[in-house]
């Protein structure tokens, strides 16, 4: 053993004030894989074998049960479940057998209670919950010996990830918990685990030190509460880097400690105070424990593993002596975790999701109640408590233990005989086990026999056990029961196991012989034939109704079956032989299908060969080449496909060509231009440089002298686009602007993986009135988005030159006719004055000329003659501006790029929107 490491955990802390930032994953592995030791069997002197257990249904309360240590039956006493001021996370229990301690993670206290030693019963002390400065996420409680001090280690200690200890004095006149004023100390990892042993001298605590100067250095820590000091006995636990610390386990009776750390099992043996003896024994397993647990007796120990390639885990037996695994483990995948298992300290029961008894010979768990009323541990709920009485413990009387509730038989033809099982009865228990009476019993005891080791009446001494062995023939058809029941002196007197087994009507049953056929390599032009043995395995007459080929080359075989077309006996075959002329090269594949009278018919059995050519032949590998995703615009890694002359005489390889949707995304290198000998090969070498993006196809197709040429072979593959367009992140490809004002898009272009180039860029689809701009060309590389804008610039409304009035001007007919209406005035007047005025002729004369003179210059006005002072022309009109229509426009970007092989990338448009108001 390592030189020890001593500390006083009672010398004054470096700091009362908790921290509160442990790791919570930690704190949860130990709640769930280490608290089945934190909760050991207390030796409180108390009247009755008592229970007391968390309540799930209730997390503020306690419940208390009376506990039958042959029976495995829990009572629970009266008014139980008992109330509690604070949730019950873990518990430990008084060696004086007068309290209860209790405590909470959140809040951080511990609880006191009075426990009565007739009853049972529970009362939280007055002043109960109780704590100290330093009391900080307790999980685990310890009481030692003489009754005088509680131990709580906290989860978190004054230092970061690590957990402390502080002591509480018990004051059983008050009624309270005295902090001791040396405060908490520091132990030098977080806690992990911890147990008590039954003498109350020592306990227990599995730390992990995450800063250690091995990484998850798992300590165990050795506490002698008599001293107030704890070591450590072996610092390094044989640990490296990696590994971790998952669990330990304490044996009830207190003999054997065990421990569990990455692949090894560490098992000391204890002396009488719980102090280490030297010279622990240790195991290597083939996985990391994730939970232990003994039997109640220290016989057994089981340790859980991953269960692969599942995420459950599967308890396996080993032996404490050997460390060895026994022949009987593991237990069923389906058996509860030894996590969850509540151990008896006086009787071999344990209580999971079911209560069992564990047969002293094997190990195996049986159970004996269908359901346990505690709870399985978990975090936020601690194992149970389970008391010893004062005295002796009483001897357990006789008891039977049945190695199975039930056999199934499974079905069977009327008339069929079963293979035996075996049923194993134990005497399990601290008496002799007398067995009266064995037999088969219940409503079809007649389709049953067995035949036994234990020739009732006989006694068997506790361990010692006797074999049943029991067969099925069933006499009628549908289910058939019985049981085998034994009468004894334990308790209770009888017992059973349930038999079970189907009984069916006489049918044939078909058992093909072998299961396939593979006729190896066969030259095309000859033939080998291989023999099916179809054996009637049933309990009735076959009769086959066809033999037909199928497959994807039928026409390759033929079969004959002379000796089947007649009835076949039970137990007797007969024969189809299938010949196998191969009509190409390469592998050839059928089936052939058995029709009949019995159940699963048709049966269909797998037919295979190669055919190898006299000429040439072909065949290619692999047949269709896989390509890798890449991006658009890039070339991928070689693809080479094998072109294997599978014939007898050199293949010449003629021409090699792509077609199909997309042969401009695939090439090749053709490297089979000369004669290829039999049995020998060339290669194609096969790029994928894709241009467009998504699933990209093609054909591939090989012109040859083989048989079958040409050959086509498909090309597949899938490519990234070498970039997506669109608007940067809080713009929009959808403007909104007023006629007059620019539309500006923010956009940007984002290359997929391992794409680089220059993208050019145009756009059209601009409104009336509007022009759109956008950069000659955007380069992208590494991922990095590249932004760019376009614009569209709109027209608006113009301003139009102010409006002069126009004089009128009346028509040129208008003005005529005012003229002629003043002359036709003038030559009235006239005439008039000649009527009154005869005499004066010379007067008369020049008015005469006068009016003539108005006259003709009437005329000629109203002709023209001066229409050119009397007419204005309107101004000409001014041609209107252009202005931008309202309404909704599509704005398209046309993106252009080319492949790093130089072709033109199939690029999509971008589309975007414009709405003029």
């Amino acid at each position: 053993m390592a030189t020890q490491i001593v500390y006083d955990p009672l010398s004054p802390a470096a700091s009362h004030v908790g921290h509160a930032g442990g790791s919570t994953l930690l704190r949860s592995l130990t709640l769930m894989t280490a608290v089945f030791v934190c909760a050991i069997p207390a030796h409180a002197q108390l009247q009755s074998a008592f229970v007391f257990a968390a309540d799930p249904a209730n997390p503020k309360s306690v419940s208390v049960y009376t506990r039958n240590d042959v029976t495995g039956i829990l009572a629970p006493v009266a008014d139980s479940p008992f109330p509690s001021k604070e949730p019950v996370n873990v518990m430990t229990l008084d060696f004086k057998g007068r309290f209860l301690f209790t405590a909470s993670y959140n809040p951080s206290k511990v609880s006191m209670f009075i426990v009565d030693p007739n009853t049972g019963a529970l009362q939280e002390a007055l002043n109960s919950p109780f704590a100290s400065l330093a009391t900080n996420d307790p999980v685990f409680l310890s009481t030692e010996s003489s009754g005088q001090f509680l131990y709580v280690i906290n989860f978190n200690g004054s230092q970061p990830n690590v957990s402390s200890v502080e002591s509480f004095q018990i004051d059983p006149v008050n009624l309270g918990l005295i902090p001791s004023s040396s405060g908490a100390s520091q132990l030098p990892g977080l806690f992990l685990s911890g147990a008590t042993h039954p003498s109350g001298k020592s306990f227990y605590a599995f730390l992990n030190a995450p800063h250690a100067s091995i990484p998850n250095e798992a300590f165990f820590l050795l506490f002698d509460s008599s001293t107030g000091k704890f070591t450590i006995p072996n610092p390094n636990m044989n640990s490296s880097a990696a590994t971790f610390g998952c669990c330990f386990a304490l044996d009830p009776q207190g003999k054997s400690l065990a421990l569990g750390v990455s692949n090894l099992l560490t098992l000391y043996s204890l002396q009488a105070d719980g102090t280490l003896a030297p010279n622990p024994a240790t195991g290597s397993t083939n996985g990391e424990a994730l939970s232990m647990a003994f039997d109640t007796f220290g016989r057994f120990l089981y340790v859980d593993f991953l269960n692969p390639p599942t995420t459950s885990t599967i308890v396996h037996i080993f032996s404490p002596v050997t460390l060895q695994e026994t022949s009987h483990s593991p237990l069923p995948s389906n058996f509860p975790s030894s996590g969850t298992w509540n151990v008896d300290p006086t009787a071999p029961l344990l209580y999971a999701d079911q209560v069992y008894q564990v047969d002293p010979q094997t190990g195996i768990p049986s159970s004996i109640l269908p359901v346990s009323p505690l709870s399985s541990p978990s975090a936020g709920n601690p194992h149970a408590i389970f008391s010893r009485p004062p005295g002796p413990q009483p001897i357990v009387g006789p008891i039977a233990l049945l190695s199975a509730t039930s056999l199934s038989f499974g079905s069977l033809s009327i008339g069929q005989t079963s293979s035996a099982q075996t049923l194993t009865i134990t005497s399990n228990g601290g008496q002799a086990l007398s067995l009266n009476t064995l037999a088969i019993t219940g409503a079809n005891p007649g389709d049953f026999a067995e035949t036994d080791t234990c020739h009732v009446p006989t006694v068997l001494q506790p361990g010692n056990s006797c074999s049943v062995l029991v067969s099925f023939t069933p006499s009628a058809a549908g289910s058939r029961t019985a049981a085998i029941t034994i009468t004894s002196n334990a308790s209770p007197p009888t017992e059973s196991a349930q038999l079970s087994g189907t009984g069916l009507t006489p049918a044939p049953a078909v058992t093909l012989v072998p299961g396939s056929l593979d006729f190896g390599t066969v030259t095309q032009g000859t033939s080998a034939s291989l023999n099916i043995s179809v054996k009637n395995s049933g309990t009735a007459a076959l009769h086959i109704t066809s033999v037909v080929l199928g497959g994807a080359n039928a026409s390759d075989y033929s079969s004959s079956s002379p000796t089947c077309n007649s009835a076949i006996a039970v137990n007797s075959a007969c024969t189809i032989i299938v010949m196998f002329t191969p009509l190409a090269s390469g592998v050839r594949s059928a089936t052939v299908t058995i029709t009949d009278d019995a159940p699963g018919s048709p049966q269909t059995l797998a037919l295979n060969g190669t055919g190898v050519a006299t000429g040439p032949g072909v065949t290619f590998s692999p047949a269709a080449p896989s390509f890798p995703t890449i991006t658009q615009g890039t070339s991928g890694t070689v693809q080479t496909m094998t072109v294997i002359n599978s014939g007898t005489a050199p293949l010449h390889v003629s021409s090699v060509a792509l077609g199909g949707p997309n042969p401009s995304d695939f090439s090749f290198t053709n490297n089979c231009t000369s004669p290829v000998a039999p049995a020998a090969n060339c290669t194609i070498s096969l790029f994928f440089n894709p241009i467009g993006p998504g699933q990209r196809t093609a054909n591939l197709t090989i012109t040859d002298d083989a048989p079958g040429s040409p050959q086509t072979i498909s090309l597949s593959a899938t490519a990234n686009p070498a970039f997506t367009a669109g608007a940067v992140q809080g713009s929009s490809t959808t403007a909104s602007v007023t006629a007059g004002q620019p539309a500006q898009y923010q956009l940007q272009l984002m290359p997929g993986p391992g794409y680089s180039g220059s993208v050019s860029l145009t756009c059209n689809g601009a409104p009336l009135g509007a022009t759109c701009q956008v950069p000659a060309s955007v380069s992208i590389a590494n991922g990095v988005p590249a932004p760019f804008t376009v614009t569209v610039t709109t027209s608006g409304s113009a301003v139009l030159p102010h409006s002069i009035p126009r004089r009128f001007v009346p028509p040129v007919e208008i003005r005529m006719l005012l003229l002629l209406a003043f002359a036709l005035v003038l030559v009235e007047a006239f005439k008039r004055r000649l009527m009154f005025d005869g005499a004066h002729c010379a007067r008369r004369l020049a008015w005469s000329g006068a009016l003539a003179a108005i006259f003709l210059c009437s005329v000629i006005h109203a002709a023209g003659c001066g229409g050119g002072s009397a007419y204005v022309a309107p101004a000409p009109l001014a041609t209107p501006p252009v202005i931008t229509p309202s309404g909704t426009s599509t704005i398209t970007v046309t993106m252009s790029a080319m492949s790093s092989s130089g072709k033109p990338l199939q690029l999509p448009t971008l589309q975007l929107t414009l709405i003029v108001k």
